[in-house]
């Protein structure tokens, strides 16, 4: 599992790239987005936040 990225790390203020289509490496990074929110004190996530530069939210 990644971890958060902690700021000032460079890659939080680097524009994340567009998704345009859902493979089955997105819904893998997705999937580890949500177990990275479930185990932080959040209500969601970017990918950015764990290093992935995808417009990618949960």
């Amino acid at each position: 599992m990644r971890l958060c990225l902690p700021y000032p790390n460079p890659i939080l203020k680097t524009p994340a790239a567009s998704v345009p289509e859902i493979t089955p490496e997105i819904r893998d990074i997705w999937a580890e987005m949500v177990e990275v929110m479930e185990a932080m004190p959040g209500y969601g996530l970017a990918a950015v936040q764990i290093g992935v530069p995808l417009r990618l939210a949960v």
